[in-house]
């Protein structure tokens, strides 16, 4: 399985995942230069910018790669997200979530953990 397979089934693991708390998906792979969110929802009145994290065949948590950098990408995504799709979502509240998706033993189901707020 590519990195890219394997984003893309983290990544509708988690889209159906926050559906079905409710969450409006408005959109996936939201790509700017200098970074990419990988999903894009409102919760209630909140714009959430969500970022996937993979693993298959490992009990590390994708926590561990969402650093400094990592989190400075993220917000210039959301940034250009708000100026360039969504003039509504400048006055909506906002915050910067974590779905971990872990196949430790390469078989489904996953282990979905799901941390809100990760960048303070």
């Amino acid at each position: 399985m590519t990195n890219r397979e394997k984003g893309d089934l983290g990544e509708d693991i988690a889209a159906e995942y926050l559906a079905r708390l409710g969450y409006e998906i408005l959109e996936r792979n939201y790509t700017v230069k200098g970074g990419e969110i990988d999903i894009i929802a409102k919760d209630g009145d909140t714009l959430v910018f969500v970022e996937v994290k993979t693993r298959i065949g490992s009990d590390e948590p994708g926590a561990q790669a969402v650093d400094e950098r990592k989190c400075a990408f993220l917000v210039n995504a959301a940034e250009r997200f708000v100026l360039e799709k969504d003039e509504t979502a400048a006055e909506m509240k906002a915050r910067f979530d974590l779905v971990d998706i872990s196949f430790p033993k390469r078989t489904l189901p996953p282990d979905v953990r799901y941390c809100k707020n990760i960048i303070f």
